[in-house]
């Protein structure tokens, strides 16, 4: 997912996909390059229904290391100003050469 250009048809591989009375839950895996069968990690999607909300992500890399995400008080068709996306350079690395 980090390449420039991803083709979710060719890049991706659906492991699992389990649909509950209340929620969805879609794990997808990537090989480490187009030509290798080794994985790079897995990510799993978490879907509430009515109304069809993105409520948790979970990543898995190739070490497994796992990451948890999980979304709430979710707002939809919120207007967020510009400012928020605009990335302010801390200069960490000023100097390091």
């Amino acid at each position: 997912l980090t390449q420039e250009k991803t083709d979710f048809s060719r890049d991706l591989t659906v492991e699992n996909y389990k649909k509950g009375a209340n929620f969805s839950e879609l794990t997808v895996s990537a090989p480490e390059n187009r030509e290798s069968t080794d994985i790079a990690g897995k990510l799993t999607l978490i879907f509430k229904h009515n109304p069809l909300e993105l409520v948790q992500i979970n990543v898995e890399d190739n070490t497994g290391q796992k990451s948890e995400g999980i979304f709430f008080n979710i707002k939809t068709n919120h207007e967020i100003p510009r400012s928020v996306f605009i990335f302010k350079n801390p200069k960490f690395f000023t100097g390091l050469d």
